[in-house]
């Protein structure tokens, strides 16, 4: 038996709300200050999509999902779209089972966007983002709440003022920073392989040259059979006149002679198609990296005829011969009038109407002698050409010339050195029949293509770091041989050397070039010359090398495939820990760690990477001869991950860290010879194959000034991959 608080009871409450899970959830939230109202990080936004725009992404209780046009008003009912803010948490208001969260950022789903009048939309209050709050809200605790808010109602409803009651908790701003960063980080990744997985082999351009990388992606188009190559063209400008309209076209794969139809048609396009053609050609990049032109469901982006002429129109199989084969091309919008003005675009296409057009469009052109013999040939009085508009024959032939013309085009936009070097012209399938499904696989190529063409820049730096790791590691491979036998050889000259005192006690290479190089070099020790001094010198230089080999082994294996088990992360941190202390005299280390905290990993990297932590911590405190040295651990945990960090004070408040830390040879030691700088690039990689990550950054005490030593960071997700 619990006792349920009077104000429960007052106005809206129903018995279910007393489940055991709600009782004892309620017990966890009064026995806790870590949780606060989520109004105060949010508001409703409730600002209505405008009818006149058309955003490429939608979200429904279900997903996000891509928008085509009309199509998406399917789901709307009586009542209006709302249009998204840079960035928001979506929370279902009405759910069957189990209430949904989403989070929209513009800066991952490019586009712009809309959400279902079925969505509540939650925006920032105070411009910081909002992302760690997708992970409060989907937390069992979160979810636990939410089921409960909607309770009394036939379907359960979440009114607004019981949403923003949600309590979550009270995370301080680098924590909630931090947790941003991970989940923006895991999104984009989840977004850039989803564009890739439309594709059937994934590849990255790693030409040397402008001109190499797209001749790979010429060949991977071919390869790959993703377009016919006769429907692939690159289009770039013949001039820098940004209101020419003079355009260059290159076929990227062999076209049929009949196919080539430069000088059969003539353009009938009016002037603010093509500017519309060119504003977007020469227009920001980041704005409009690709588009796709003659979509019956988007019919305001049409190609220019002047393009279409020289690329799919094919020459009329019916057309005369001669000087009489000159034929107007209408422009796109005569093609989608052919339809009927139907809601799903599941119109039948009227290939009579679309002949009144074509008809119309070539007697404005003046090419009546055309037509003349056209009704000649099918047997239509040249007096009466609106019945050359009800044959059958001629009809069909001019649907089926029409159906082939007017398919939608992908246009990817290539830039060179920040400046538009051309165009990728891509032909789709016809969209008589399926105008979602021919505009949507466009689509979906154009995101992939764009990646390809101009990837973000951590996915080239990965690959070539991947590809230099690789190559070193077969370097190291190569090498590992000839430096153990020299190892051997130079172990026998010591051995040798161990029962030859005054032979060992000699100058070398002589005593007159001792002489020299002791003149040149001030405070310079003459036993620095012996030979067993030199032959020390050799070994360990041989020792070198060795640790860079082993070094560069433990980064390929934690990059591979490392057995994942279930261990506890307390005692090996403890034990590290302790380790370290014992080693370094007067160090004070201060730690507040749970008793237990299991995790799934593979605990062997995990010890390593702690290990070189806290020897770099330790090291960087007796190079700067810090009086007072401390080590600071701490741990966290939230639903999906188990933090902690380790905090020193070894570097001066007036030195500043470098940048790119964790980057191969990055470290100041490794650049004096003192170490392989591989040290913390391995660490990094640990973590990553744990669904995590890890920084390193400089200390500040509570006002934000500047104070010794430096944080280290890392993160691991709690059920991470785990081998058969």
């Amino acid at each position: 038996m619990a006792w349920v608080s009077p104000q429960r009871l007052i106005g809206r409450w129903q018995p279910e709300m007393f489940r055991a899970e709600y009782l004892e959830l309620d017990r966890e939230l009064r026995g806790s200050n870590e949780y606060v109202a989520l109004r105060e990080f949010v508001h409703i936004d409730t600002a209505v999509a405008n009818d006149s725009t058309s955003p490429r992404w939608r979200a429904d209780t279900l997903e996000i999902k891509r928008s085509y046009g009309t199509s998406r008003d399917v789901s709307r009912g009586s009542l209006p779209d709302y249009s998204l803010p840079a960035e928001a948490i979506l929370v279902a208001r009405r759910w069957a089972s189990e209430p949904s969260v989403h989070y929209w950022n513009e800066s991952l789903y490019s586009g712009g966007g809309t959400a279902s009048p079925n969505l509540w939309v939650l925006a920032s209050n105070s411009g910081e983002s909002i992302a760690w709050l997708e992970r409060e809200l989907s937390s069992e605790i979160g979810l636990r709440q939410l089921q409960r808010a909607g309770i009394g109602s036939v379907h359960n409803m979440l009114s607004s003022d019981l949403l923003l009651d949600i309590q979550v908790r009270r995370r301080d701003i680098d924590e909630r920073r931090a947790l941003n960063e991970v989940l923006l980080r895991n999104l984009r990744s989840d977004m850039y392989s989803a564009s890739y997985r439309a594709l059937r082999r994934p590849i990255i351009l790693t030409g040397e040259t402008f001109e190499e990388r797209l001749r790979e992606f010429e060949r991977f188009l071919s390869e790959d059979t993703l377009f016919d190559s006769a429907d692939a063209f690159f289009v770039e400008a013949a001039t820098r006149n940004e209101s020419s309209n003079l355009f260059v076209i290159r076929s990227i794969g062999q076209r049929d002679d009949h196919s080539d139809a430069s000088g059969e048609f003539l353009d009938t396009d009016t002037s603010e198609v093509d500017a519309a053609w060119r504003n977007w050609y020469w227009s920001d990049f980041d704005e409009n990296p690709y588009r796709i032109f003659n979509s019956l469901l988007f019919p305001e982006f049409r190609l220019p005829n002047h393009l279409l002429t020289r690329t799919t129109a094919a020459r009329l199989s019916f057309a005369p011969e001669g000087e009489l084969g000159r034929f107007g091309v209408p422009g796109f919008e005569a093609f989608a009038s052919a339809f009927d003005d139907s809601f799903d675009l599941t119109g039948e296409f009227s290939e009579s109407e679309f002949a009144d057009n074509w008809l119309e469009s070539n007697e404005q052109l003046g090419l009546t002698a055309e037509i003349e013999s056209l009704c000649e040939q099918f047997g239509v009085p040249s007096e009466e050409v609106g019945q050359l508009a009800r044959d059958n024959g001629f009809v069909s032939q001019l649907g089926v010339w029409a159906t082939a013309t007017y398919r939608p085009a992908l246009a990817v936009r290539v830039i060179r050195e920040q400046r538009i070097a051309g165009a990728y012209l891509l032909f789709g399938s016809p969209q008589t029949s399926a105008a979602n499904e021919s505009y949507g696989w466009l689509d979906d190529m154009g995101m992939a293509f764009q990646e390809i063409l101009s990837p973000p820049p951590q996915i080239v730096e990965e690959a070539a770091r991947r590809e230099s790791l690789r190559r070193l590691s077969w370097l190291m491979h190569q090498i590992n041989s000839p430096v153990g036998k020299a190892r051997r050889a130079l172990q026998d000259i010591h051995e040798f050397l161990q029962h030859q005192p005054t032979l060992a006690e000699q100058l070398v290479p002589d005593k007159e070039t001792v002489q020299k190089r002791l003149q040149t070099r001030q405070n310079a020790d003459p036993s620095r010359f012996t030979l067993a001094s030199r032959l020390a010198h050799a070994m360990k230089q041989i020792e070198d090398v060795r640790r860079v080999a082993y070094q560069v082994k433990r980064l390929k294996r934690v990059q591979g495939e490392l057995p994942h088990r279930e261990f506890d992360l307390i005692p090996l941190l403890r034990e590290r820990i302790h380790t370290c202390a014992e080693g370094n005299v007067g160090l004070d280390v201060d730690v507040d760690l749970p008793k237990s905290l299991q995790v799934t990993g593979n605990a062997e990297s995990i010890r390593e990477a702690i290990e070189e932590v806290l020897h770099n911590a330790c090291r960087e405190m007796a190079e700067h001869h810090v009086t007072k040295s401390t080590i600071v651990v701490r741990t966290w945990v939230d639903d999906s991950h188990v933090h902690f960090s380790i905090s020193d004070n070894g570097l001066p408040a007036g030195a500043t860290l470098m940048n790119d830390p964790f980057e191969e040879d990055a470290s100041t030691y490794a650049k004096k010879g003192r170490g392989s700088g591989l040290g913390l690039a391995i660490v990094r990689e640990t973590f990553a194959a744990h669904g995590g990550d890890c920084s390193l950054t400089e200390n500040y005490d509570g006002d934000g000034e500047r104070i010794s030593g430096v944080t280290f960071s890392a993160s691991m997700s709690i059920t991470t991959r785990r081998n058969s």
